[in-house]
């Protein structure tokens, strides 16, 4: 706050305060010592300020100082109620930040990795594959392996157990992880992104949008031939991940008022991840990449995400 002079008479001073504040300078007048002091708040206007007040010295009856009071006292409410819309924006974020950090407010997230933990100790890791826990979720029965009877590469065979009625194993897949790293990467990752689209979109929406990416997910990793890449014992959370990651991309870059903004890190982690998958550069240290599986599922989580905003803007 600077003091750029002195008026002798209350409503002069009144009046050039009110013709700073329409000129976009905070200012106001107060007594000081039989005169009336002018108060500038912005320390780059000084000089603007004081040019301003030379001139109404001048002529502080000029047309150009008529009905200032009105239209200042209209800035300054019009101020006063931005800044109170700004505060309860700030108070109802800050309820939300709070509010995320609590089980709560993510059911659907922990019920999945709650799922994924237990399987994992039910299958040994994936490691006992002829066990039930592994017959019953992934894509096909792998007892039917076994059969030499089965063309593999045909789509019936491919969907043996799903025209059985067995239509859980176009999701259950998402359940089983191969080792540990596995299971701990995915894990965490999608308690990252799934808590903060769960928080900010609800669980109904969470529940169904992973449902959604798992069955596209799993259904074309299954189905495209194996020599493309495809493979019917592929599992792992990863597909849903990469959709929930493709749909944290489309709203934070086209509704950031939404506050999904992804960390930097986690985007750069995932996006090299996916490239060195449909690189092969994995192959050669013998690890698979359930690859259709991610760029299926980020597909998948863009459209989720993007159809809304085009529907909209036709």
């Amino acid at each position: 706050m600077r003091l750029i002079g002195t008026l002798e008479k209350e409503p002069e001073a009144n009046r050039f305060a009110a013709f700073l504040v329409t000129q976009g300078i905070q200012a106001h007048a107060e007594a000081d010592a039989g005169r009336w002091a002018i108060w500038v708040r912005d320390e780059n206007r000084i000089q603007d300020a004081k040019e301003a007040l030379s001139e109404f010295r001048r002529d502080p009856t000029a047309d150009a100082y008529r009905g200032v009071e009105r239209t200042a006292e209209s800035i300054r409410r019009e101020e006063i109620r931005r800044n109170e819309e700004i505060q309860r924006k700030f108070v109802s974020m800050r309820g939300k930040w709070k509010r995320g950090g609590t089980g709560r407010k993510k059911p659907i997230i922990l019920t999945l990795i709650a799922i994924s933990v237990v399987v994992a100790m039910g299958s040994s890791l994936g490691q006992d594959r002829r066990g039930s826990v592994m017959r019953a979720l992934l894509f096909v029965d792998i007892e039917h392996m076994n059969d030499p009877s089965i063309d593999w590469s045909t789509l019936d065979a491919k969907l043996i157990d799903i025209k059985q009625g067995e239509v859980w194993r176009t999701i259950t897949p998402i359940f089983v992880h191969y080792g540990a790293m596995h299971l701990v990467f995915n894990m965490i990752m999608t308690y990252q992104l799934g808590s903060l689209v769960e928080d900010r979109r609800g669980s109904l929406r969470m529940a169904l949008m992973v449902l959604a990416i798992a069955i596209v997910s799993n259904l074309f990793q299954a189905l495209v031939p194996n020599q493309w890449g495809g493979g019917l014992l592929a599992g792992g959370m990863s597909g849903v991940l990469y959709g929930i990651f493709g749909y944290l991309w489309v709203k934070s870059s086209f509704q950031p008022e939404l506050g999904m903004r992804i960390p930097q890190s986690t985007v750069i982690i995932l996006v090299l991840w996916m490239l060195l998958g449909f690189s092969n550069a994995f192959a050669s240290v013998g690890i698979n990449i359930a690859n259709w599986a991610h760029g299926i599922g980020f597909l998948t989580g863009v459209v989720i995400a993007a159809a809304p905003l085009a529907l909209r803007t036709r």
